[in-house]
């Protein structure tokens, strides 16, 4: 038994000892590794060597190189030879300024392996190496990484509700090629792996077969440092995780007092677990120290730290994280949208459906005529009457009452019965509070 068999079976082992998924859907880029592990894992599935679930591959064919066909073809041709179902997903790279080449691609391919692994109830398993490991964190040291992006890649992982499985990363490179010379196996060549104007493909080809030539166990002493960071950062996120549970309130907002309470190290500590919780991009060491000053604004400032697509805001003593308006539909941008039964509207997020049967999740509304219900913008100085209370005040007077944060007022909308308000809705909040209207014919109103 090869090293690289006995390695894969071992760490296939402990993962399937912990969870076994439907099926094994391996990522299949036709190159050496993907192909080395694709046939080490039907070696096994065919010599019965162990119990393992049914076998797929998938190919991502990025449409870069003018081989990309060629490429699909080869690992078509290879399953079909091996009896291994194939899927194939065709992605569209698009450059940005802002993000390389080489992120926005393996974002493109994890994101198609795992809306498959998905529909087949499957983990994803990847060919990376211990050479791919070094590449990695030496990346992250470039870019001035903590112990979190120095830890590199987990030998298990989850993405989208995904298990993404990489059982070679203890094996390195030339182990790899060294079992497909063995076998006398064939695999497809990316030309751009040659072009060291990528980042990754710079430290392949220039810098780490130095490294490696001065110390030959290099990619492996590496390793090694990932796997103490990642360590740390697991006990970190312990300690994390139980401080943040006593400063966190029912809206996921961030106490002020109590965060201030710790050291300036465990509150940018605190505020990255905070922040890495709701899955969402870290900010930049800049941006975290942006946050960091937000408790000290005067009173009367309503200070925001944006951060892509979401914002870090302070309200009465508490730290929100705020999804950032995106650009409004044209429908969204009309003084009314009309509502009918039975067909959802979108607005700000918020997905609201009428119907004429009740459901647990469905506010009861009541209406003279449904035919003619519109959505409209919620002026705040308009008096309104929620239901079960005593008296009409402005919507405003409203939202002090509830402790609404000022954007969550900024995105207001009522749901009108011609030119009487019967609904407001609260995007922010996913919520509907019903207006005090007792007569009329009574339809039901959800939102997701």
């Amino acid at each position: 038994m090869t090293s690289l068999i006995s390695t894969l079976k071992h760490t296939l082992t402990q993962r399937l000892r912990e969870h076994t998924p439907a099926t094994l859907l391996i990522g299949l880029s036709g190159g050496v590794d993907s192909v080395v592990l694709l046939h080490a894992l039907v070696g096994l599935r065919d010599e019965q060597a162990m119990e393992l679930p049914p076998l797929a591959a998938m190919h991502i064919n990025h449409g870069i190189s003018q081989n990309a066909a060629d490429w699909q073809a080869f690992c078509e041709t290879l399953c079909t030879v091996w009896d291994v179902p194939f899927h194939c997903a065709e992605v569209t790279v698009e450059h940005s300024a802002r993000t390389s080449l080489e992120a926005t691609a393996r974002d493109k391919r994890y994101g198609a392996l795992c809306a498959q692994a998905m529909s087949l109830s499957a983990a994803v398993l990847t060919a990376h190496h211990s050479d791919d490991q070094a590449e990695t964190v030496l990346l992250q040291l470039k870019r001035g990484a903590g112990p979190k992006g120095l830890s590199g890649m987990a030998e298990s992982s989850r993405l989208n509700e995904v298990d993404i499985w990489r059982p070679l990363l203890g094996l390195s490179r030339a182990e790899i090629e060294r079992y497909a010379s063995d076998h006398q196996l064939t695999w497809v060549e990316d030309e751009s792996n040659s072009d060291t104007r990528y980042d990754r493909n710079f430290l392949r080809q220039a810098l780490l077969p130095a490294l490696q030539g001065r110390w030959p166990g290099f990619t492996r002493t590496v390793a090694r440092s990932a796997a103490l960071c990642a360590s740390q950062q697991s006990l970190l996120e312990e300690v994390c995780d139980e401080r943040l549970s006593s400063l966190l309130v029912d809206d996921g907002a961030l106490q002020i007092a109590g965060l201030l309470a710790y050291s300036e190290a465990w509150q940018q500590a605190l505020i990255r677990r905070w922040i890495e919780m709701r899955a969402l991009p870290m900010p930049s060491n800049a941006q975290l120290e942006q946050i960091l000053r937000i408790p000290y604004a005067a009173a009367d400032r309503q200070p925001a730290v944006v951060i892509g697509q979401y914002s870090v805001r302070r309200f009465r003593d508490k730290l929100y994280i705020v999804n950032n308006k995106q650009d409004c539909d044209a429908t969204q941008l009309t003084d009314a949208m009309a509502v009918a039964v039975d067909k959802p509207v979108s607005i700000d997020g918020m997905t609201i459906s009428l119907s004429f049967e009740a459901s647990d999740a469905a506010e009861q509304l009541f209406t003279r005529d449904p035919t003619q219900l519109a959505i409209r913008p919620a002026p705040l100085a308009l008096p309104v009457k929620p239901r079960g209370e005593q008296h009409h005040k402005p919507l405003k007077q409203w939202c002090k009452l509830w402790n609404m944060p000022p954007w969550q007022r900024e995105s207001l909308w009522l749901l009108f019965d011609n030119d009487e308000a019967v609904a407001l809705l609260i995007p922010d909040k996913l919520k509907i509070v019903p207006l005090e209207r007792e007569d009329g014919k009574r339809v039901y109103l959800s939102c997701k």
